[in-house]
């Protein structure tokens, strides 16, 4: 059978997720006799900047990429309009390229891998990326008691049915995921054929050993910090991701060393940063804002003392992996987080690589932070060396192998 493999993201391969959780796998997955054939929803913006990158390094690798622009406006109706797009150009690449398998990240392109499951009798891996039906309700995106948004949930929810029926293969990003979706009555052929493989890090480009103190201090400079203590968070900032409470977390943190500065390394717009720090009674001058390269990534989070980041509580959360979470582990830096998200109160617990809260409140962070002053984590070398066991790119790829070597 062929070993072509049409593999299809509604996310920008040129934004940072794109960059870090769908290229590294591919160029793995392509020394391994497949043959891959993306097809991406590109802002203009990030596309025009990284396109010749990305696009040398899938020439080098004999990759196919056709990007297509992502729409945004009008809402809804461009999204419709932009999968219109994506499976016409599925449909013609298949007449030539027979593919054997359509890996789908994500809700809105399995639409079409369903459609080659019924129409072309090719199988497809629903790759969920987490619960995103309940995420938009849970993220206050979809309010129920407007009739459209009603309407959506009720549609995805009907097709995110048929998504869990139909798939060759279902990917989970927690094994408490796949612990519950076993348990729902009312899918046909339980238990259906689910792989957890989480968000893994790039341990070759996350790693402490290949930065140098003067390295470090270099870095430290350029953003104006001198020996303070560096909180920091790594990552977007948006619905999930909880601004206010983690800058409530850094007010009290003050209290116990006010030799200390927050960094931020995002790519989030930096007023809004400063205005939530000020509204939460923070001096801007505790605060910086660094955007980076992917590649900066491991020297920015290197200066963190430790990182602090939370994600918006609710019943999605069980199918929740963080990016940031396996870079942070990877680079040895401890973390302080909320329980109920994907695999992490197990992983931390076990691997004593963070602390974990269970309500947002001064009393709480306040106990959070005599934990870690007092040392109950574990030292870098030895996060690190649990987090292989976990993030490891390579058990990712492997995982994957394993699928694409069953349906093939």
């Amino acid at each position: 059978m062929s070993k072509n493999v049409l593999y299809l993201t509604y996310d920008g391969l040129t934004d940072v997720i794109g960059r870090s959780q769908v290229i590294p796998y591919l160029l793995k997955l392509s020394t391994h006799g497949y043959s891959f054939f993306i097809i991406s929803c590109e802002k203009k913006d990030r596309y025009a900047k990284y396109k010749d990158e990305l696009q040398a390094i899938f020439d080098e690798a004999g990759i196919k990429w056709y990007p297509l622009t992502y729409t945004k406006n009008p809402p809804l109706l461009s999204t419709v309009f932009d999968i219109i797009r994506v499976r016409r150009t599925a449909v013609k690449l298949h007449k030539e390229f027979h593919f054997s398998l359509v890996h789908c990240r994500s809700y809105i392109v399995a639409l079409i891998g369903l459609y080659f499951k019924r129409k072309k009798n090719v199988p497809f891996i629903f790759d969920t990326r987490g619960l995103w039906v309940d995420e938009r309700v849970q993220g206050g995106l979809w309010n129920l008691k407007n009739p459209i948004y009603k309407f959506l949930f009720w549609f995805f929810k009907k097709l995110e049915k048929d998504y869990f029926e139909n798939a060759s293969c279902t990917i989970t990003q927690a094994e408490r995921a796949k612990e519950y979706m076993h348990t729902w009555k009312n899918l046909r052929n339980q238990p259906i054929p689910i792989k957890n493989i989480p968000c893994c890090a790039d341990f070759v480009l996350f790693d402490p050993s290949k930065i140098t103190e003067e390295d470090k201090d270099k870095a430290r400079k350029g953003l104006g910090l001198q020996d303070e203590t560096v909180v920091g968070y790594c990552g977007a900032l948006g619905t999930w991701y909880m601004l206010k409470e983690k800058l409530d977390f850094f007010k009290k943190y003050l209290e116990f060393n006010t030799q200390a500065k927050f960094l931020f390394v995002t790519p989030h717009n930096r007023e809004e940063i400063y205005t939530a720090a000020a509204q939460a009674g923070i001096d801007a001058a505790y605060i910086i804002v660094k955007e980076a390269k992917r590649e900066e990534v491991p020297l920015y989070t290197s200066l963190f003392a430790f990182s602090v980041f939370f994600i918006k509580p609710g019943p999605s959360n069980i199918a929740k992996s963080p990016i940031k979470y396996g870079e942070l582990m990877a680079m040895g830096i401890p973390v302080i987080t909320n329980s109920g998200v994907g695999d992490i109160d197990d992983i931390i617990i076990q691997s004593h690589s963070g602390i974990l809260i269970h309500s947002f409140d001064d009393k709480t962070y306040e106990k959070a932070i005599e934990e870690l002053l007092k040392g109950n984590t574990a030292p870098p070398n030895v996060i690190r060396e649990k987090a292989e066991l976990i993030y490891s790119l390579d058990k990712g790829v492997n995982g994957y192998l394993e699928v694409y070597n069953e349906l093939t």
